[in-house]
């Protein structure tokens, strides 16, 4: 689905995007439906574009992973909670940081609540997400020098859910992190991928060699640049 005009000469289309990925949502959205929400300024548009008069009362609406970045407006659990608010349903947070240490993960899953929306999400049948630039990614999460280093050298070009990906995409990293897997990312009824902008066009050919069945949500400039990259491929 695109928008037509350029994000890169004119940002106001971010509201245009997210607005149209909003329609699209709700066009396919069943009641007791399971959605998963990433994070992002992207995403937290997308929310706020929801326009919604039927109540989802039997929906749950849940984040795709832990917290990321410091910006606690565009984290994953805000993000959640305008959605829910916007079609009336009910919803689970998740209260912990998105990369941990393997012991901390293992501590935290046992905690019943937790271990409860982790299966949420896991079994989400709709997912909502924006594209990650790996170079970018590395900044947002405040990785360490040696490991943003590490991951670049791995010519990584997009990130998603902690997975980095290179450009036949393949996942050349991976991050101790919670909530969508690989795995459930394939086989979701529903998966909508919302971005703007040319330099993101590049980070989301490899994930989408992941999940045929994605819908994207995008300025016109940007799908251009896609069909560029993959023109010879």
């Amino acid at each position: 689905m695109l928008i037509p005009g350029s994000y890169e000469k004119n940002n106001s289309l971010l509201k245009d995007i997210g607005k149209q990925a909003s329609k699209y949502f709700l066009s396919i959205l069943k009641d007791e439906d399971i959605v998963s929400i990433a994070g992002g300024s992207t995403m937290l548009e997308f929310a706020k574009s929801i326009k919604c008069d039927k109540k989802f009362s039997s929906t749950v609406v849940v984040p795709a992973r832990g917290s990321v970045g410091l910006d606690v407006e565009t984290q994953s659990n805000n993000v959640v909670a305008e959605v829910s608010k916007n079609i009336h349903s009910m919803y689970k947070l998740l209260n912990i940081p998105d990369e941990l240490g393997e012991e901390s993960i293992k501590t935290l899953t046992q905690e019943p609540e937790i271990n409860k929306t982790l299966q949420l999400i896991q079994n989400s049948n709709v997912l909502v997400f924006s594209i990650g630039r790996a170079d970018e990614m590395v900044k947002r999460r405040k990785l360490s020098d040696e490991k943003a280093k590490e991951i670049m050298d791995k010519e990584a070009i997009g990130e998603a859910f902690g997975h980095y990906f290179n450009k036949k995409g393949e996942i050349v990293y991976k991050l101790n992190t919670v909530g969508v897997d690989m795995e459930s990312f394939k086989n979701k009824r529903e998966t909508i991928a919302v971005f703007a902008g040319r330099k993101k066009a590049e980070a989301f050919i490899p994930i989408s060699k992941l999940n045929k069945n994605i819908v994207l949500v995008t300025d016109e400039d940007s799908a251009k640049r896609i069909l560029e990259l993959t023109a010879n491929n």
